[in-house]
């Protein structure tokens, strides 16, 4: 029985190596214009205005028709209707929204930030001052316009026991 020696088959290896398909290409990062960014902190800006005024009808305005909200500590809210209805029950106050990032990718963005403002848990409880952050995932539409598709905020403290 005739042994093989190691070169042999280190030459079949580097040769199989370089036969093998090539690793894709990376996807090419797509830039973020800075209209589209400032369009979208503008539209937020507007949007968190809506909700302390309490305008509901403005406030989902600025969601696409099939959204998906996941507000800190309860299950994720699907679709306009009942994302109208969570904010019938949800007393709340943004004071101060920071757009720390907005990323284009076509047809897509994302923006992330922080807030604070003050929550009102239950009726009859005093406000409680909060601070958290956010990521909103917005789409692109038809006419150009941008929309809130997903959204999930968190806080940086839980809520005090009972609230």
């Amino acid at each position: 029985m005739r042994s093989v020696g190691i070169l042999p088959l280190i030459g079949l290896v580097v040769c199989l190596g370089a036969c093998a398909p090539a690793a894709e290409e990376p996807v090419e990062q797509t830039t973020t214009t800075e209209a589209d960014a400032e369009a979208i902190k503008k539209l937020h800006q507007e949007a968190v205005a809506a909700f302390n005024a309490g305008d509901l009808d403005a406030l989902m305005a600025f969601w696409t028709d099939d959204p998906v909200y996941m507000p800190a500590g309860v299950p994720a809210v699907h679709g306009k209707e009942k994302i109208r209805d969570f904010y019938t029950e949800f007393k709340a106050q943004a004071n101060v929204l920071s757009s720390e990032e907005v990323v284009i990718a076509g047809e897509w963005a994302f923006e992330r930030g922080t807030f604070s403002g003050a929550i009102t848990p239950k009726e009859g409880s005093e406000p409680v001052q909060v601070s958290g952050k956010f990521l909103d995932i917005w789409q692109r539409q038809s006419d150009g316009s941008w929309k809130i598709a997903r959204a999930i905020w968190n806080l940086d403290n839980p809520l005090p026991a009972g609230q």
